[in-house]
C-alpha cells in the first residue's frame, strides 16, 4: 500500500464529495501549486467531530493491550511511509528536510 497525495485525495474526495468550495495548497517556499482540497461545510465538520467523540468513548473501553497493539500497528505504518510523509509535510510547509 503506497501513500500518495493522489491516494489521500481520492479517499478525501469520496468521503466528502458534497463540498462545493475548494482551497489551493501551495508550497510557500516556491509558490508551486501542490493541489486543491475541498472545504467542508459546517454540518460535515460537526458530524466528524461527533464521530471522533464517539470513537473516543469506544477507545476508552479497550484494554491497555488492545491499545498497545493498535498503536504499534500505527507506528509500523508511519515508519513504512516516513519518507512519503516527510515529503508531503516538507512541500506543504515549504521547508527542506534539514529544517
Amino acid at each position: 500500500m503506497t501513500l500518495t497525495i493522489a491516494r489521500l485525495e481520492k479517499h478525501y474526495t469520496e468521503r466528502f464529495e458534497d463540498s462545493e468550495s475548494i482551497c489551493s495548497v501551495v508550497n510557500p517556499g516556491t509558490n508551486e501549486s501542490l493541489g486543491t482540497l475541498s472545504l467542508l461545510p459546517k454540518s460535515t465538520v460537526v458530524s466528524e467531530i461527533q464521530s471522533t467523540l464517539e470513537a473516543s468513548l469506544a477507545w476508552q473501553k479497550t484494554t491497555v493491550f488492545e491499545r498497545s497493539e493498535r498503536l504499534h500497528r500505527l507506528a509500523d505504518i508511519l515508519q513504512q511511509h516516513h519518507l512519503e510523509l516527510a515529503t508531503i509535510i516538507s512541500l506543504e510547509n515549504g521547508k527542506p528536510f534539514g529544517e
